[in-house]
C-alpha cells in the first residue's frame, strides 16, 4: 500500500508542481495562482488511530477575515457550501483563516495515486472560483447572498473583480 504522503509527492512531481515539506508533519506546501488570486495549498494525510486513511488537500486564503466581518463571511461560506459534495469551506473563528478542504477516504484498500488528480483539481478550481466572491464581500460591498449568487452565475469569470 502506497503511503499517502508519498502519493501526494508523486502527484505533485508528475504535475510539475514545486512543493516544500512541512516540518514535523506528514504534509507538503505548494503555492498556486489562479484566475482570481494567489494562495497556499497543503497536501496532508490524516491518521486516525495511527493508520493513515485519508488524503487531505487544503487551500488557504491569503487574507484573514477581520473579527468584525466573520459572521458575514460565515454566512457566505455556508451558502457556498450548500450542495457541495467533494469538499467544503471552513473558517477559523479565532484568527479568521478561510480554507477549502477536499478529502479522499482511502479506507482499507490501497491508494491509487491517480485518485489524487480530482482531489487536487476540485480543490484548486473551487477555491479559485469562490475567492473573488469572498473578496467582493470583504472589500466590494456585496452581501454574502449577492457574492455567492455572482460566483455561481459566473459573474466573476469575465471580469477582474477579485
Amino acid at each position: 500500500m502506497a503511503k499517502i504522503l508519498d502519493a501526494l509527492i508523486q502527484h505533485c512531481e508528475e504535475e510539475g508542481w514545486r512543493y516544500d515539506p512541512v516540518p514535523d508533519r506528514p504534509a507538503i506546501r505548494l503555492s498556486f495562482s489562479g484566475k482570481h488570486g494567489r494562495w497556499v495549498t497543503y497536501g496532508s494525510e490524516r491518521a486516525p488511530n495511527g493508520t493513515p486513511r485519508q488524503a487531505i488537500v487544503y487551500s488557504v486564503s491569503s487574507v484573514n477575515v477581520p473579527e468584525d466581518r466573520r459572521a458575514e463571511v460565515a454566512e457566505y461560506l455556508t451558502r457556498a457550501n450548500y450542495g457541495m459534495v467533494m469538499g467544503n469551506f471552513e473558517m477559523d473563528y479565532s484568527d479568521g483563516e478561510v480554507r477549502y478542504k477536499t478529502v479522499y477516504d482511502i479506507g482499507e484498500g490501497e491508494l491509487d495515486p491517480r485518485a489524487l488528480r480530482p482531489l487536487f483539481g476540485e480543490n484548486l478550481r473551487t477555491f479559485d472560483r469562490y475567492f473573488p466572491g469572498l473578496m467582493a464581500l470583504l472589500y466590494g460591498g456585496l452581501s454574502a447572498e449577492a457574492a455567492v449568487t455572482k460566483v455561481e452565475s459566473g459573474g466573476f469569470e469575465d471580469s477582474n473583480d477579485s
